[in-house]
């Protein structure tokens, strides 16, 4: 898969941690597939790819295919993605997925 070609979209919908507290899930779309991912709870951020996440509980997706999104998912800025990203302490460069692919 080349990932770094075609249409990129960002997204955000509601969450819930395990506990029942609320939050945000945001997501980044590469030609119909998750590619990279985190979850803001509370103060809580972390993050997750095709390589790696911030936290050994805390895994990539096991569904990364994406259609298009539905009523939940708002589309946001490129800038809005990767603001949390950064703060999630997400890795700085695009790592390409899944890994030895």
């Amino acid at each position: 898969m080349n990932t770094t070609d075609g249409k990129v979209e960002f997204y955000k919908s509601e969450t819930f941690s395990r506990d029942g507290k609320w939050g945000w899930f945001y997501f980044e779309v590469r030609e119909q597939e998750i590619v990279r991912h985190a979850t803001v709870i509370g103060g809580t951020y972390r993050w997750a790819d095709w390589q790696g996440s911030s936290h050994a509980d805390y895994m990539f997706t096991e569904a990364p295919d994406f259609d298009e999104p539905s009523e939940e998912e708002k589309a946001i800025t490129k800038e809005e993605f990767q603001s949390i990203w950064i703060e999630a302490g997400g890795p700085k460069e695009f790592r390409e997925g899944p890994p030895g692919f």
